[in-house]
């Protein structure tokens, strides 16, 4: 299987191409394609309790996509997924402090090829250093004055 890189940017999609078939001139349509839930298929990453973590992370995924929730990066490693259209599913991590990136993930079977869509802060955000950068949740579970012991990571808030 292939994959492709979509970069999601306000209104406009843009591709970073990395080994997938883009004979068929349909790249250019990216923007106007609607997406229905064409699972790829994964199972969640983690969804058991280990012995050593006891802090939740629940993934409301409610979008027609899956996603992957990365830490430190768009490139990280994965430590939480899930379907479409997945209402709560929990995952337990250690005590820390953690960023997380969501890539959203979608396959064409006709290309055979899997999209990665990273949403990004548009070009016109008020915070400068943010403007195109991917976004991001942050959050602490354990360590701290609040002793956090869950976050809910909410995918329908990364997409715009």
């Amino acid at each position: 299987m292939n994959k492709k890189l979509i970069l999601v940017l306000p209104i406009l999609l843009a591709l970073l191409f990395s080994g997938c078939d883009t004979s068929t001139g349909t790249d250019e349509n990216t923007e106007n394609q609607t997406s229905t839930n064409t699972s790829t298929d994964k199972e969640p990453v983690e969804d058991n309790k280990p012995s050593n973590k006891e802090y939740k992370l629940i993934v409301e995924n409610t979008t027609t996509y899956d996603v992957e929730l990365r830490k430190n990066g768009v490139e990280g490693e994965v430590i939480a997924s899930a379907p479409a259209q997945s209402p709560n599913i929990t995952f337990y991590l250690s005590e820390g402090t953690y960023t997380l990136y969501p890539v959203f993930l979608k396959y064409s079977a006709s290309e055979d090829c899997l999209y990665e869509i990273i949403p990004r802060y548009p070009d016109t955000h008020l915070i400068e250093s943010l403007r195109g950068m991917p976004k991001s949740d942050f959050f602490t579970l354990g360590d701290g004055e609040y002793e956090e012991k869950e976050h809910t990571f909410i995918a329908a808030d990364f997409t715009d």
